[in-house]
């Protein structure tokens, strides 16, 4: 189903100069036994170089499924291109909390970007729904202490 989707869009893509990307799946259900394709590195980069496609990583979505940042972004390697930066409690949903808010391993995920060579701009995919808008110019000012916190740990020599 994927390839047949992708197949689609691949033609427009490349006639207009544009690169898709995919990205790993949520995996809410891998305690029950079920599995979603393409949740982990290994089917992510089949899909990926099936479609001659790159990989963004939802850090939130491996978080969920509890595989290891560090183990999978070793395997994706340069492949990797796009980022999704959040964080949750592994919990039936998908909350898209800033990094350190949840159970993620900031550390792991920060190591494996940085022993990718990971270059690419780090894109921040969290939710402020609830927050009133009177306060969101503090939560996003937060945001980004929390990103250069994480660039200087990817950074780190």
């Amino acid at each position: 189903k994927n390839i047949k989707y992708y197949n689609k869009y691949l033609p427009i893509a490349k006639e207009y100069g544009i690169q898709i990307v995919t990205e790993n799946m949520r995996n809410p259900h891998w305690a029950q036994g079920c599995h979603r394709y393409a949740s982990t590195a290994d089917e992510l980069i089949e899909l990926a170089d099936a479609l001659g496609l790159e990989i963004c990583w939802d850090f939130g979505h491996a978080h969920e499924a509890h595989l290891d940042h560090y183990t999978e972004l070793k395997k994706i390697g340069k492949r990797l291109t796009m980022t999704h930066i959040n964080d949750n409690w592994q919990g039936p949903s998908d909350e898209h909390l800033p990094p350190f808010y949840g159970t993620g391993d900031w550390s792991a995920a920060c190591r494996g970007l940085r022993e990718i060579g990971y270059s690419e701009p780090i894109n921040f995919e969290v939710k402020f729904k609830q927050l009133p808008s009177r306060i969101l110019p503090e939560a996003a000012s937060l945001v980004r202490a929390i990103g250069e916190l994480l660039l200087d740990m990817i950074f780190e020599d």
